[in-house]
């Protein structure tokens, strides 16, 4: 059976479980959230930077939606931040009916999109189009964030659930919960602090910190292939006949070598029967 997870703002620890189970069932198939599609390798592989969260969306000539969720960033030794608290507010004009709610997983490609995700109140605007029908629906979209240092673009996806059906162009806030980051780091930091790895990953994101080691999120290292390349028009060329390659060894002798005097061979006596037949 499916999870419904809560879109309320809850503590961080609560949220890095609840986006540990969305991030797991978009990469591991077979687990019970999966949506039955995973996403592309290569587009995690070379991710700078993530935002899970979940969203209660209503629409009726309209739309409103809230939500809430973590953001991480990709680091320079290619592990990955701790979690940064987030609350989502948003709201769109279409002609949307329904009720859903939405696991979302939106990937940063560069790593301007994540100062641009990781400012306080940085906006974040996409082109929606979206169809959930039946317990379990689909929803795309293209986003693209925008802030005072500029725009950048992020795939999205997602899972849905509920009756919700329509078109519209909506527009979504992203804000940083600096109380929830401030009480679950026991101190006052920034998302920029948490984003950029000044602050160690408390025991209790472990579970999501694992899931962010897989393989699946780290590019694969480049095989060295043995060259097997043959001469021009695949030819051996050999020596030729008579000729011999003689390796010579530049090595001192263990033992004094005595050179032999090249004289003429000494004349043996003859045996005496052969000289009496004479």
């Amino acid at each position: 059976m499916e999870r419904i997870h809560n879109p309320f703002p809850a503590s961080l620890r609560c949220e890095s479980k609840k986006c540990m189970r969305i991030l797991e069932s978009f990469i591991q198939p077979s687990s019970i959230d999966s949506p039955g599609l995973s996403l592309p390798p290569h587009v995690l592989e070379k991710a700078k930077g993530l935002v899970i969260f979940t969203v209660f969306r209503i629409g009726f000539m309209g739309a409103a939606r809230f939500g809430s969720g973590i953001m991480l960033a990709r680091l320079d030794d290619g592990s990955w931040s701790p979690p940064s608290a987030i609350t989502i507010l948003g709201a769109g004009f279409g002609g949307l009916v329904g009720v859903e709610m939405t696991d979302f997983v939106f990937v940063l490609n560069d790593p301007h999109a994540v100062r641009t995700f990781s400012q306080c109140g940085s906006a974040l605007l996409s082109a929606n189009l979206s169809t959930a029908l039946g317990p379990v629906g689909r929803s795309v979209e293209v986003g693209g964030g925008a802030s005072a240092k500029g725009a950048a673009a992020t795939f999205a996806y997602s899972k849905s659930k509920g009756v919700y059906g329509g078109m519209s162009l909506e527009g979504a806030i992203l804000i940083e919960r600096r109380h929830a980051n401030q009480k679950f780091y026991k101190r006052k930091v920034k998302a920029s602090q948490v984003l950029t790895g000044a602050v160690a990953p408390p025991p209790e994101v472990k579970p999501l910190m694992d899931i962010l080691a897989l393989h699946v999120f780290h590019p694969k290292l480049d095989t060295p292939t043995l060259s097997r390349e043959m001469p021009p028009d695949d030819t051996v060329e050999l020596p030729a006949e008579g000729e011999h390659q003689v390796s010579e060894l530049h090595t001192e002798p263990s033992q004094p070598v005595y050179e032999l005097d090249a004289g003429p061979a000494p004349t043996l006596p003859m045996p005496r029967a052969i000289q009496s037949e004479q």
